[in-house]
């Protein structure tokens, strides 16, 4: 709760812009939702993402970083160890330095269970990163999250990592699958999101 006066001094003192955590990609408090096919490489995006803001390297050799930045990446589908082959080569290039960061290597995520989101903002406090990495979007929860009730979940958790944690948040999420038409032929979708529209829109 904010009263008058606290309202009238922060909007004399209170910061005029979120600062860029990654310049043009990646503000402080904001959400990132990368969608693409399953496959094609968002978790090699995102870990490339991570290990940069590790060590305050410039993303992708251009887009800077200012310092190093605290992370952690939460791993909810894939092979720990097709990761850990990926960080040893992109760690040749971007050394993690010794910023702190958690890898929460996750197969029972749930966001719809209370225990699941304590003990999981309980290990976030513990290294109060400055972004976390949702990877990926489906596996929050086994509700549907094209559904009203997956969705909410899913939101009312996002905001709970914001309120507590004050973090910025990267998250990969598939399309759904491709449509064909009568004669076999793949249809070319302008957006093939799968999911909420409450979801895309936050």
């Amino acid at each position: 709760l904010r009263s008058a006066a606290d309202f009238a001094n922060d909007l004399a003192t209170y910061r005029e812009e979120r600062v860029p955590l990654i310049e043009d990609i990646l503000h402080e408090k904001q959400v990132n939702l990368l969608y693409a096919e399953a496959g094609v490489g968002k978790s090699v995006i995102s870990q490339q993402v991570m290990c940069s803001l590790l060590g305050g390297h410039a993303l992708f050799g251009r887009f800077p970083i200012g310092k190093p930045r605290r992370c952690y990446y939460l791993q909810l589908e894939g092979d720990y160890g097709e990761y850990i082959d990926r960080a040893r080569r992109m760690t040749q290039y971007l050394p993690l330095m010794d910023t702190p960061f958690v890898w929460d290597e996750c197969r029972m995520a749930e966001v719809a269970n209370k225990v699941w989101v304590a003990d999981t903002l309980a290990a976030m406090a513990n290294v109060r990163p400055e972004v976390l990495f949702i990877d990926c979007l489906y596996m929050l929860t086994a509700m549907d999250i094209s559904s009203e009730g997956g969705s909410k979940v899913i939101l009312r958790f996002l905001d709970q990592v914001q309120g507590e944690i004050g973090c910025a948040i990267w998250v990969n999420h598939h399309i759904h699958r491709p449509h064909y038409a009568a004669d076999g032929r793949k249809v070319q979708e302008e957006d093939p999101y799968y999911g909420s529209q409450w979801i895309k829109a936050y």
